[in-house]
């Protein structure tokens, strides 16, 4: 069970960043790894926010790629507050020397969007944060603790699951 899980989260993730670009890739990961983090507002999240947000976002940049400033907001005060955050995730991600213009990050925030959307039927999990407890999951073990201590009797060691993102 705990091996058809990881196979499950594995491939919903894998679909996330499959035909991105480099910089696209990475960006991705390091905004699933924020939406993973422990931060003081995630508790009250729902993937719902995050769809909203990323939404908000991914509408914001498709706008000014076409040459128009203009800051789409998210549909709750939570979605708002976290796009905030992502957003800076995203000029942190530029200020680094990422090339990345405003119709590929859309891309970026477009398929977090449909992450989060999708996250429930396709884990087959009832949960309205099944997308934030997957990602929890691969970024840091949680959630899978018996899972953990099961593979660390069988290989005597602790083991740490992750992403591993295809060049």
């Amino acid at each position: 069970m705990v091996q058809r899980r990881r196979e499950r989260d594995g491939g919903f993730l894998a679909a996330l960043v499959h035909g991105l670009t480099e910089p696209q890739q990475q960006l991705t990961v390091m905004l699933l790894e924020f939406l993973a983090s422990d931060r003081p507002d995630a508790p009250g999240l729902a993937d719902a926010d995050v769809e909203q947000a990323a939404l908000a976002l991914a509408q914001t940049h498709e706008t000014a790629s076409r040459g128009i400033v203009y800051e789409h907001a998210a549909a709750t005060a939570a979605a708002q507050r976290l796009a905030g955050e992502m957003k800076q995730v995203i000029e942190a991600h530029r200020g680094n020397g990422a090339h990345l213009s405003d119709e590929a990050a859309a891309g970026v925030l477009r398929r977090i969007e449909a992450g989060a959307r999708e996250a429930r039927r396709a884990l087959g999990e009832d949960d309205d944060r099944a997308y934030l407890s997957l990602l929890k999951r691969a970024w840091t073990g949680a959630g899978g603790d018996e899972s953990r201590e099961a593979d660390a009797g069988a290989a005597g060691a602790s083991t740490r699951t992750g992403l591993i993102v295809p060049p």
